[in-house]
């Protein structure tokens, strides 16, 4: 199963993670913070790509926050449809990647953007988060700000508009660190009808692109054994319903649908990678690292 990313917007962010896997991936032109021109016809070719390849679902994520740049997604998702009512093709899932502060900050702006973005046939919202409590999320995406969005709200607008939610945690120690912890993260998904939850260890390139991020990782990740113990929980108390060539596993958890899985896909064997990435100035790549194949 392919997943087709597509990059929005600049390397410009209202978030301040500390992990940020951008941040350690070559920026393949994505240097500046300015809004620059796109590349449509080889947006175009991707989309060629994409449909060639059957991939399944079309992901608008960003180097930065793609939400800081709307007009964009309005754009990529109109594009798409008109490629798929032309061509007979289409995606099963579209969706965003998101820290979600923008959504929860503005709803008077982005209410009648999500309204237009699911008529374009956006499916899910994937929220970016690193615990279940306000406070840690707050400390770990807007330090800057006195307060975290509502979360449960945020969940709330979003099926009102009629998207499904996703929230995507990432296991950090002193945060979702162990299998307790994660089972209190679904409970709290279950309780507030988060529609999918995502659950994945922090990762890193092998050659990273900015060294104090990935001494951060490296300082703050989880054991493996906290790792392994998380896992094997998943086992016990879930019904597993999809297992990924890549390693991911969507388990069935008393009705609440939760992935485990990865952020950097292995490319170590053959038919492991799972991603075709377009950057906006037309450069169309296998993956995230530096070693990811750029298509013609």
């Amino acid at each position: 199963m392919y997943i087709f990313n597509v990059l929005v917007g600049t390397r410009a962010c209202d978030g301040r993670c500390p992990c940020c896997i951008s941040g350690m991936t070559p920026p393949r032109g994505m240097t500046s913070l300015k809004e620059e021109p796109i590349n449509w016809e080889r947006f175009d070719r991707s989309l060629t790509y994409a449909k060639d390849w059957q991939a399944e679902t079309e992901m608008l994520t960003g180097k930065g926050e793609p939400l800081l740049f709307p007009n964009q997604i309005t754009e990529y998702l109109r594009r798409t449809k008109e490629f798929e009512e032309k061509t007979g093709f289409s995606f099963k899932t579209k969706e965003i990647q998101t820290n979600g502060i923008k959504i929860g900050q503005k709803p008077e702006v982005y209410n009648p953007l999500l309204k237009e973005w699911k008529a374009l046939e956006l499916t899910t919202v994937s929220i970016s988060i690193v615990h279940y409590e306000e406070e840690p999320n707050r400390k770990f995406y807007i330090p800057y700000e006195k307060s975290y969005i509502d979360l449960p709200k945020l969940v709330d607008r979003l099926h009102d508009n009629g998207l499904r939610a996703r929230l995507s945690c990432i296991f950090i120690k002193d945060h979702i660190d162990s299998a307790q912890k994660v089972v209190e993260l679904i409970d709290y998904s279950r309780q507030h009808q988060v529609d999918e939850l995502t659950i994945r260890s922090m990762s890193k390139p092998d050659n990273s692109e900015n060294q104090a991020i990935y001494k951060w990782v490296t300082e703050n990740e989880i054991p493996q054994e906290q790792k392994q113990l998380i896992t094997a929980k998943m086992w016990r108390i879930g019904e597993p319903k999809t297992v990924y060539p890549w390693g991911a596993i969507v388990f069935d958890i008393k009705g609440q649908n939760v992935c485990l899985t990865n952020c950097i896909s292995p490319d170590n064997l053959p038919g492991t990678h799972r991603l075709l990435v377009f950057f906006p100035q037309g450069d169309i790549a296998t993956g995230w690292t530096e070693d990811a194949k750029l298509l013609p």
